[in-house]
């Protein structure tokens, strides 16, 4: 996301990740692995965690970086969709993967994650999409499915002139 955006496009990138782990100071792994409630819980603060995060002036949208479905450990979670609403979203972005290369990615990364299989991984990614499409209907805002790593098509989804690369 942050490598699609430049800062001329007065978009601000974040993460709900770093907007809870500010509200609740906590780790982004003990948020994640909280027990579902509590971490259902812990999602009702976004709105005024991003409503109180300071944005670099010329902001004029903000591009959150959230997931719809969080794997706790024990089981998946979905979010629901007041949370989502409360943030009043304008369009909604899916960025799809191969599970095959999900897992390749989690083998090189530092983060602490559940070990999982490219088909639950799918098994996610496919939970995870249609929750996005029950956002998406729920709330009357447009969903887009974008590969991931198509920076043009992630660009043009929002509305951004491609840029040359160099």
């Amino acid at each position: 996301g942050r490598k699609v955006i430049g800062l001329d496009a007065g978009i601000a990138h974040l993460s709900a990740s770093d907007l809870l782990k500010a509200a609740h100071s906590q780790s982004g792994e003990q948020l994640r692995t909280a027990q579902q409630d509590r971490l259902v819980a812990n999602q009702l603060v976004l709105k005024d965690a991003l409503s109180n995060w300071r944005f670099p002036p010329g902001t004029h949208h903000i591009l959150l970086d959230a997931h719809s479905v969080i794997d706790n450990v024990r089981v998946l979670v979905d979010i629901p969709v007041d949370v989502i609403a409360s943030l009043s979203p304008d369009r909604l972005i899916f960025i799809r993967e191969n599970p095959e290369i999900i897992v390749e990615r989690r083998l090189s990364d530092t983060r602490v994650r559940p070990s999982r299989t490219a088909e639950e991984l799918g098994r996610h990614q496919e939970r995870s999409f249609i929750v996005c499409q029950m956002f998406s209907k729920f709330l009357d805002v447009p969903l887009s499915v974008v590969q991931s790593g198509d920076l043009a098509e992630f660009r043009s989804v929002l509305g951004l002139k491609i840029l040359s690369q160099h």
